[in-house]
């Protein structure tokens, strides 16, 4: 059963083929096309160029999304790290203007607590005990404007050294980003846009050169090049642009941050200065008087008083606070993997369309066929049938003429083109009929 109908199959086929016009082939259907086919050895042909046209079309739809694609994500990613940066700068001033705050805010205790009296040692019930005897008054009172003094300075390090490096470094990271934006994205373009657009450039060639036939495996070698090129190249080049945005950025953030936790390390030690002036104050003790003078030093008279980053050993420490730099060091980090990453999956895209795409663009000469053959036989024989001698060279010339006309864009088909006409048409003239003599 199977072999009846695989039978009538190909019987079928064959009558099909049978009552086809003989010159089809499926490549050409006139005089000029086949005769082009058969003169160039079957590199011209009519599906193939159609299907090289589509096919080329996808792949330019194909370079040109994959270029927008990784604009857009050269363009997401300074974004995002500028505007990280920026956040980040920000917030350092921010804290660092809470801290200046904080500060001024214990200077104030710390000179109410100066103005205060301190509270009578004897007679105040469990204001000392025999265990935490009272301080001598005057110095007690010498030890609060001591305290003051060491508030006082602080304050002034602070805002005189510490403040004008945090806004400094802050400014210049975002200026650092602005700065190297252009070389930042000049990677991206030299590495990857400019060679898609040269990719494109091939391929536009070869829809206005397919209509004439010609050999395009330089070109397809050439373009299969430069797309294995950009893949490899693509994913790194994404990350020498981010590191090239951010790198500069990220050394001053980390300089400003480094400032800023000197502030708040002075914030700390104000307010607990402050909160012990303030209980000196109010008690008089010599235990908190000790306290007071473990903090802030207890220097001879006339000796300057030292700033907070001076106190003895014991002073107390700032709590771990939000590193900005460091946040913006991270953030940096993951935007530059996620465009690494993007950038990875569009070459790859990009290849794979090129590989389903390119058999296209690298096809052999098709077989020239005995129905292309005859088409053009019988058409020439039509042309110098009958002719005398003088009236067939006329025709031969005009046979020329329209080929020199149809293949001007093709000087290599056009020769060949030229050649088979001359080897066809020169015996049709030497059996035309001879000139007549006078």
């Amino acid at each position: 059963m199977r072999k009846r109908l695989l039978s009538l199959a190909l019987s079928a086929s064959l009558v099909s083929a049978a009552s086809a016009p003989p010159a089809t082939a499926d490549c050409c259907d006139d005089f000029w096309s086949c005769l082009a086919t058969i003169a160039t050895g079957g590199l011209s042909c009519k599906e193939q160029q159609a299907a090289t046209v589509d096919g080329t079309k996808k792949l330019i739809a194909a370079v040109e999304a994959a270029r927008s694609g990784f604009s857009r994500t050269s363009d997401d990613a300074v974004e995002r790290i500028k505007d990280d940066v920026s956040s980040a700068g920000g917030s350092l001033k921010g804290d660092l203007q809470t801290s200046l705050d904080d500060i001024e805010k214990a200077e104030s205790d710390t000179q109410l607590a100066v103005r205060q009296k301190p509270s009578p040692p004897a007679g105040a019930a469990g204001a000392t005990t025999p265990d935490d005897p009272p301080a001598d008054p005057a110095r007690v009172a010498a030890g609060l404007q001591r305290a003051l003094e060491w508030v006082q300075a602080a304050r002034n390090d602070a805002e005189t050294k510490q403040a004008p490096t945090v806004r400094a470094k802050a400014n210049e990271a975002e200026q650092a980003v602005q700065k190297n934006e252009p070389p930042a994205r000049k990677i991206v373009e030299e590495q990857v846009l400019n060679p898609l657009g040269a990719v494109r450039k091939s391929l536009e060639d070869v829809l206005v050169k397919v209509p004439n036939p010609f050999d395009m495996s330089s070109m397809t070698k050439s373009v299969d090049a430069e797309i294995k090129r950009i893949q490899a190249r693509a994913p790194t080049a994404f990350e020498m642009m981010g590191k090239q945005l951010s790198s500069d950025a990220q050394s001053r953030l980390v300089a400003g941050q480094k400032a800023l936790d000197d502030v708040r390390k002075q914030a700390v030690d104000t307010r607990k200065a402050a909160d012990l002036a303030r209980r000196l104050a109010g008690s008089g003790r010599k235990s908190d008087l000790g306290e007071l003078e473990e903090l802030t030093g207890t220097p001879p008279p006339g000796t300057a008083v030292p700033a907070p980053g001076g106190a003895p050993t014991g002073t107390a420490k700032a709590p771990a606070g939000s590193s900005f730099a460091t946040a913006a060091a991270q953030k940096a980090r993951g935007t530059i993997k996620a465009a690494r990453l993007r950038a990875q999956d569009l070459a790859a895209g990009l290849a794979s369309q090129w590989n389903a795409t390119r058999k296209v663009l690298a096809v052999g000469p098709v077989p020239v066929t005995p129905a292309m053959q005859t088409l053009v036989a019988d058409d020439l024989t039509k042309r110098f049938a009958g002719k005398s001698y003088p009236d067939a060279r006329k025709a031969q010339q005009q046979l020329l003429d329209e080929a020199q006309v149809k293949f001007a864009n093709d000087p290599k088909t056009l020769a060949a083109v030229e050649r088979y006409l001359q080897a066809q048409t020169s015996p049709m003239l030497s059996t035309a009929a001879a000139p007549v003599r006078k």
